[in-house]
């Protein structure tokens, strides 16, 4: 049985982060074995803050106008970064010509690997900002909270009223060759919600982005319940899920347990098909204005979302403490900030779940508080924990005062695990320290495997906001030295460049180096003319190639065809992995035609579209079957055929039938994968 552990409380010992696509070839033989993919949990990592006492050596992101309050909100993968200026100013003269309106915008930076410059700005401003007039007016607060995930991201708009006053909404996010533009936005429907308003929801207040999963958080949704209980301002959260072309609303999430103005979807992160969702103002005893706060997680399989558990702080809660208030997820490591506990001086939890097999987090009896205190050096009004994110290496906590307290600036912590233990987080030396008092520094945070960013609404010296970037090293080996630092002596330390020496990924997961070679074998396997789905833009790390045989193959010919390549008949059983593949075909309808598919059809099925399952045995989560399939024409066709559509030699879409095994298809799809699992 899987149990959920606390690790730490976290306290530091003082006070004082459209490219051109090419297409999938057919090409020789590589010489791979494969085997099944399966997810890997990376562990959490001891990491190395590197912050230079001066301020020099910082890089510092400013807002442009008064008031605009850039640093609200921000959010970094690895080569990306969005920051929310969710008070910024429609120009004079557009719409009702208001300005210091508060339509708010998103700033979009991208990383070299050095520092970050800007890559484009979504906004319906002026100042060199990209116009997007249809998209916000008035109060929208456009980027109170964003998130960030491969090529896509997210923007939370809490105060649009285009289904009614202060209903909400979110902006999805998309990068392609030319920058970063709008693709859709998400307003919350009362009719599929199955309420009579959405007027005050706030929408968006609280978002997350997870692959084809997008949650918005709702935290003063009003809503009556199956029972006929009316719950105000209970808090929900809205899921959506992305089909290839469309993201749908899938359903809405609220508390098992609601109660009045606890605010449910305060905060949301989601990762590996977990989502962490903040309760902040949840009553943990019988003081009805205890608001000692909790956290609920939610898992998914086959695309339904189902609550697995709910926890309050582990020890004693002040009144105000508001666990949940900010959270954050990563693997089987969950982050929660308690900025309200004791006069508002603040803390902060690790949590992780120790777990064999699957992710389970249905366990709650196993929590363990290993720092029982926080550390008394922090004043009261700190608000410690009021922004958390969590890396591979580190946890950053935010605590951006309260602004009564008149000497304190703001500031963020980070922590990271000591040496090699597993229940042990240490406190990074030096505080993050912000310049003013009231700035709110530390009021967002995030952090990635070499960046830590700290926002400041208030900062800079017009008070328009800043963010400012330190870098963060992972130190995998446990020697002192950050890992950047070994690698910019020694660039082959780190063959794939994801800033973690490759020795210590071999130790930790021995299938990435299957030859025992000392060698990552991602970085010495790429099959030829084929195309990889790079981690980095939120693939699975593996390479597709379509091969066309002569005088097509049956499908276990196509089997046979695809390991004597070194690698499998394809599974698309996610519907960003069938849509990444499906762009970057080789199609040529004179000699590719239909392509087969790694799916098959178990014997004695009750209908056509019943039973099937991946060769892989990965979820059958996606399907993308054409009009009328799979019909099963002849009684006996249990495959799934890809048969792609085209006009004038360019493939527009993919689409699946199901196809006698024995019936001979031009061409197979191949998946490589360069990992041992």
């Amino acid at each position: 049985m899987a149990s959920v552990k606390l690790l730490s409380i976290l306290i530091p010992a003082t006070l004082a982060a459209a490219v051109t696509a090419p297409s999938l070839g057919r090409g020789p033989a590589p010489t791979r074995p494969t085997k099944v993919d399966a997810p890997k949990l990376h562990p959490i990592l001891r990491g190395v803050i590197e912050h230079p006492a001066q301020r020099g050596g910082v890089q510092e992101i400013q807002g442009a106008n008064p008031g605009e309050r850039l640093g609200g909100s921000v959010a970094l993968s690895e080569d990306h970064m969005l920051i929310g200026v969710y008070r910024a100013d429609r120009p004079i003269g557009k719409f009702d010509g208001a300005n210091g309106d508060g339509a708010g915008a998103v700033e979009a930076w991208e990383s070299d690997g050095e520092g970050w410059s800007a890559d484009n700005v979504l906004t319906p401003g002026s100042n060199g900002r990209v116009v997007i007039d249809e998209l916000t007016v008035a109060d929208d607060a456009l980027g109170r909270s964003v998130d960030v995930d491969g090529d896509f991201g997210v923007a939370g708009m809490p105060g649009d009223d285009n289904a009614a006053g202060w209903a909400g909404a979110g902006a999805v996010l998309q990068r392609s060759g030319s920058g970063w533009r709008v693709a859709t936005k998400l307003v919350p429907d009362a009719s599929a919600l199955a309420v009579s308003t959405v007027a005050g929801w706030q929408v968006g207040r609280a978002v997350a982005i997870d692959g084809e999963w997008i949650t918005l958080g709702a935290p003063k949704a009003s809503f009556t319940d199956g029972n006929g209980v009316h719950w105000a301002e209970a808090g929900a959260v809205l899921v959506y899920r992305f089909d290839g072309l469309n993201w749908n609303f899938v359903r809405m999430l609220t508390s098992d347990t609601p109660s009045h103005f606890e605010h449910f979807g305060w905060s949301v992160d989601m990762d590996a098909g977990t989502l962490v969702v903040g309760i902040p103002n949840a009553d943990n005893t019988a003081d009805i204005n205890g608001n000692q706060g909790a956290i609920e997680l939610y898992t998914t399989a086959g695309g339904n979302w189902a609550r697995v558990n709910r926890f309050s702080s582990p020890t004693f809660s002040t009144a105000g403490s508001r666990f949940g208030e900010a959270v954050a997820i990563h693997g089987s490591t969950v982050a929660v900030g308690e900025p309200g506990y004791v006069a508002e001086r603040g803390r902060a939890w690790v949590f992780e779940q120790a777990f064999v097999g699957d992710i389970d987090w249905s366990a709650a009896s196993s929590l363990d508080l290993l720092v029982p205190a926080p550390d008394p050096g922090i004043p009261g009004g700190a608000r410690m924990g009021a922004a958390i994110a969590i890396s591979d290496c580190s946890v950053v906590v935010g605590g951006p005062g309260n602004g009564v307290v008149p000497t304190f600036n703001g500031q963020a912590w980070v922590f990271s695990r000591a040496s090699n233990s597993e229940n042990n987080w240490a406190y990074l030396e030096l505080p993050l320290l912000g310049i003013n008092p009231g700035d709110g520094y530390g009021d967002a945070v995030a952090i990635n495997s070499r960046t830590v960013a700290i926002g400041a609404w208030l900062g800079g010296s017009l008070d328009a906001g800043t963010v400012t970037l330190s870098q963060v090293s992972c130190d995998c080996d446990g020697d002192g030295t950050p890992d950047l630092e070994q690698i910019a002596a020694d660039l082959s330390l780190d063959c794939n460049a994801d800033g973690v020496i490759d020795s210590c990924q071999i130790l930790w997961d021995p299938d990435l180096d299957c030859d025992t070679n000392g060698i990552l074998d991602a970085c010495q396997f790429e099959p030829p003319d084929a195309v990889e789905w790079p981690a980095a833009q939120g693939g699975n790390g593996n390479w597709y190639r379509v091969d066309t045989p002569a005088g097509g193959v049956t499908r276990a010919e196509a089997v046979a065809w695809a390991a004597s390549q070194g690698g499998r008949l394809a599974s698309l059983s996610n519907v960003l992995e069938a849509t990444w593949v499906a762009t970057r075909a080789d199609h040529d309808p004179a000699k590719a035609g239909a392509v087969w598919l790694g799916a098959m059809q178990q014997t004695n099925a009750p209908s056509p579209s019943s039973l099937w399952q991946w060769d892989d045995a990965m979820p059958w989560s996606h399907t993308d079957w054409d009009a009328g399939e799979p019909d099963d024409g002849d009684n006996n066709e249990n495959n799934a055929q890809n048969a792609v559509a085209a006009s004038d030699g360019t493939a527009s879409a993919w689409a699946w039938s199901d196809e006698d095994e024995t019936d001979v298809l031009p061409s197979l799809l191949i998946e490589f994968s360069p990992n041992c699992d």
